[in-house]
């Protein structure tokens, strides 16, 4: 009773963090885009202030405007149009509605209001994948089915299809946003890659498809697989899809707690700037109680020895801190492969 009670303020936490988060990072990156569109920042440095000086960092100044203003004419073409992202939001509004509907018996609003909560819950996502290198998806289904529970007591149903539509917007948009931050790294075409990546996307739907069909020819079939996530889910949908009047009282505080203390995370330091060293990452700390135990232990000790090098090794921690890490993460998914092979050469015995 206890895990689930911590269960439910890690989850209030984390949205209410990761969305004033989200909300507070949007704001910002919204006013560097409108000055960025606007303003191309390029400051020349004069070796003195004598009037020959002056005027040699003015002509330097004109020349190298000259220079770019002819290179700058098609940087618009590299960069993906937001005309793409409203066309696909209101395709994807028909077809997962349609969808939804047919095969569920899911009314049309509903999906609807999924598909629009799922852009924000995607962009929540994002800056958390972005800060901690892992994609809470199941808690921002979760935050769903606990906003279908209100809007929709009753449809256990469409509780969970919205929940699925938000963890699958969620996932592909954490996939994405890694995949775009490497070809940024590499200089790759931010257009080139986008299109790369939607026709990955429709091709893998199309296979992941088939793969499913082949391996799950009826609903008897799911019966051989234990899937304890998808009980989760399937529990969590019983319990929010009939209303906030059929949860535990207890319940019901712990998310409006872990909602208070997500807040409190994310505004003191705004408001207050002197006290964000001594506060927690509003971000990390619902991660926290929303992730294996192992998990955060791991964040920790890494940490730890990332502080340890910064302060011992000042000149090589830079260098070697980070290709360190990726190698161990690297040789953990490689051992973790070995291991799953070699069980499964041991049960072909």
């Amino acid at each position: 009773m206890v895990r689930k009670w911590i269960g439910y303020i890690g989850v209030g936490s984390l949205m209410c963090a990761a969305l004033g988060c989200g909300i507070l990072y949007t704001r910002q990156a919204r006013l560097q885009q409108t000055i960025s569109d606007k303003v191309l920042r390029f400051h020349v440095l004069a070796n003195s202030d004598s009037e020959a000086d002056q005027n040699l960092k003015l002509a330097v100044r004109d020349a190298v405007g000259s220079f770019m203003q002819e290179k700058l004419t098609d940087v618009e073409k590299i960069e993906t149009p937001m005309s793409w992202f409203l066309t696909g939001q209101l395709i994807s509004l028909g077809a997962l509605g349609y969808l939804a509907h047919t095969s569920f018996n899911v009314p049309y609003w509903m999906s609807c209001i999924a598909v629009v909560i799922s852009f924000f819950l995607a962009l929540v996502v994002c800056r958390i994948t972005g800060e901690a290198n892992i994609t809470p998806t199941g808690a921002m289904g979760k935050v769903t089915q606990l906003i279908f529970g209100g809007i929709a007591p009753g449809h256990v149903t469409a509780n969970l299809m919205a929940a699925n539509i938000t963890s699958g917007a969620s996932s592909s948009s954490a996939d994405l946003l890694v995949d775009l931050k490497v070809g940024y790294l590499l200089g790759a075409n931010p257009r080139k890659q986008f299109i790369a990546q939607f026709s990955g996307i429709f091709l893998g739907t199309l296979v992941s498809v088939l793969a499913f069909r082949s391996m799950v020819p009826d609903a008897n079939t799911l019966q051989a697989f234990n899937a304890p996530g998808a009980r989760t889910w399937a529990a969590t949908a019983e319990a929010l899809g009939m209303g906030f009047s059929h949860l535990h009282s207890i319940k019901v505080l712990s998310i409006i707690a872990g909602g208070i203390l997500g807040l409190i995370l994310v505004l003191i330091p705004r408001y207050i700037p002197r006290t964000g060293k001594w506060l927690p990452t509003p971000i990390g700390f619902g991660l926290a109680w929303a992730i294996q135990w192992n998990d955060s232990f791991l964040f920790f000790t890494g940490a730890v020895l990332g502080w340890a090098a910064d302060h011992l090794f000042k000149a090589k921690s830079r260098e070697y801190k980070v290709p360190t890490a990726s190698g161990i993460i690297a040789g953990a998914a490689l051992t973790g492969m070995a291991i799953l092979m070699f069980s499964i050469y041991q049960a072909a015995l």
